[in-house]
């Protein structure tokens, strides 16, 4: 699932500019658990430690980097490190649906976007 949490990142970051490509790992996971998991039903991040795993994906990629290692988990730091490496990985999850025709890719995109468009009203 690493892939589509990249790509809630970049649509966050999209959506919501003034983050500047940062968010602590306490905001995202209320983002992923109180409005895609639990509002838009998105699955196989079930836990936030399923969530850490994967931006440990991405910050081994060079992705994103991890900052403040040694304070409580809600408390460290997530940031874009390579927005080209992103921009990669998006086009990558954005061809999934066409590629492979599994639409259920699409419909996470979909579900996706939609949380994290909600979100964005809200905020």
């Amino acid at each position: 699932m690493w892939p589509y949490i990249a790509y809630s990142l970049w649509k966050l970051f999209e959506t919501q500019p003034q983050r500047k490509g940062k968010i602590s790992f306490g905001e995202l996971r209320k983002i992923f658990f109180d409005i895609l998991f639990r509002e838009q039903k998105i699955v196989g991040i079930e836990k936030p430690a399923d969530l850490y795993v994967g931006l440990l994906y991405l910050e081994i990629l060079e992705v994103i980097r991890i900052s403040g290692k040694t304070k409580e988990l809600d408390e460290r730091k997530i940031r874009i490190e390579d927005e080209k490496k992103l921009s990669e990985i998006i086009e990558k999850v954005e061809e999934l649906p066409r590629v492979t025709g599994i639409e259920s890719f699409e419909e996470y995109k979909q579900r996706i976007n939609k949380g994290i468009e909600n979100l964005s009203r809200l905020t």
